[in-house]
C-alpha cells in the first residue's frame, strides 16, 4: 500500500487530490492539510506539496523518514509554470513537479512512480496493481515472456500469431510502463505472476 501526504493550500484542490489518490486501490491517504505539516516519522511513502507551501516544509526530511531510514518521495504541486520554477530553485529534494491541472492519470502515475523511487517494497504493490490491469490474454502473454519463451514460442504454446503476441507486448509494456524486456520480466516477477 503506498502511503500518501498532501500539504496544499487550496482547501478544494487538497479535497480533490484526496479523492482521487484515495479512489485508488493500492493508495491510502495518511493526510491531507492547508494548513500545517502535522506527518511524524515512518508515515509516508509521497508527499505532494503545493508550492506556496515549500517554505512551511522542514529543511530536511529526516523527521520523517521510514525505519530503514529511506526518505519519502516529494511531489512539488505548482499553478503554472512560474511556481514550478520557484519549486526547483528552493527545494533540491523535490522527485517532480506537476502542475495542479495535469490530468488525473499523470498525477496517479506520478505519485506511484516517486513512491516506489523511494521504497522498493511499495514495487510489489504498484506491480500487482499494474497487472490486474492486463486482460487474461495479455497476462497469459506476460507469463510466458516472463519465463523466457521467445514471442514465437508463446505464439505457438498459446495459439496465435507471432503478430499478435507482438501486439500484446506492446500493449503490457504500454500499460506497465516498460521500456524494454528486462523491464517487462521485473514487472512480472514483482507482480508475483507466475
Amino acid at each position: 500500500m503506498i502511503r500518501v501526504g498532501i500539504f496544499d493550500r487550496s482547501r478544494l484542490s487538497m479535497l480533490g487530490l484526496r479523492f482521487l489518490l484515495d479512489r485508488e486501490e493500492d493508495m491510502v491517504v495518511e493526510f491531507a492539510s492547508s494548513e500545517t505539516f502535522p506527518v511524524a516519522a515512518g508515515v509516508i511513502d509521497c508527499l505532494l506539496v503545493d508550492a506556496d507551501l515549500i517554505g512551511d516544509l522542514p529543511d530536511s526530511l529526516d523527521s520523517v523518514a521510514r525505519a530503514d531510514g529511506s526518505l519519502p518521495g516529494m511531489i512539488g504541486l505548482a499553478a503554472d509554470t512560474v511556481g514550478a520554477g520557484l519549486i526547483r530553485s528552493v527545494r533540491s529534494d523535490i522527485t517532480e513537479i506537476l502542475l495542479k491541472d495535469e490530468p488525473t492519470d499523470r498525477i496517479v502515475d506520478t505519485v506511484r512512480r516517486v513512491a516506489v523511487r523511494s521504497d522498493p517494497l511499495a514495487e510489489s504493490a504498484v506491480a500487482r496493481h499494474g497487472f490486474a490491469l492486463l486482460s487474461p490474454r495479455e497476462q497469459e502473454v506476460l507469463r510466458h515472456i516472463a519465463k523466457g519463451l521467445t514471442h514465437d514460442q508463446a505464439a505457438r504454446r498459446i495459439g496465435i500469431s507471432h503478430h499478435t503476441v507482438d501486439s500484446y507486448v506492446k500493449r503490457i509494456r504500454a500499460k506497465l510502463g516498460a521500456n524494454n524486456k528486462a523491464q517487462l520480466i521485473r514487472a512480472a516477477i514483482t507482480a508475483h505472476a507466475f
